[in-house]
């Protein structure tokens, strides 16, 4: 009985999240409508601090909006890359120049693709970022 529940809710997931593959070591982190996360393993509420952790230990999770059932986990790991930022700097938000510099260098496609003139040129979205939350 338990293990054709499991299957049952395995199976919802894969529907819900639209091609990803649910495994038994993924965890299932779901985001309320009160803007909290739930990590359904451990059966507790969560914090962005605790979602870096998981990245930083190599845990493979996904977030689900509890409401909607859609996949928010990029939105989310955004969300950790501007509190990590934002703790470095001992300001809010992400630097001027980081979000001009991505924008610039990712946000446009075809002939209208600039390079920028920004130390970061050649280098991927995560250097950028690495190299923002560092400065």
């Amino acid at each position: 009985m338990c293990s054709a529940l499991v299957d049952r809710y395995k199976l919802a997931l894969q529907r819900a999240h639209r091609g990803f593959t649910v495994t038994t070591k993924s965890r299932l982190i779901q985001k309320y409508n009160n803007r909290r996360l739930y990590d359904t393993l451990e059966h507790r509420y969560i914090t962005l601090h605790d979602v870096h952790q998981m990245v930083l230990n190599n845990v493979e999770f996904y977030v689900l909006d509890r409401q909607s059932r859609s996949d928010i986990t990029a939105s989310v790991l955004l969300d950790v890359i501007v509190a990590a930022h934002a703790a470095q700097r001992g300001e809010p938000g992400l630097d001027r120049s980081f979000l001009i510099d991505v924008i610039r260098k990712y946000c446009v496609s075809g002939p209208e693709r600039r390079e920028t003139s920004s130390e970061y040129t050649g280098t991927e979205p995560g250097q950028i970022a690495q190299a923002h939350i560092a400065h």
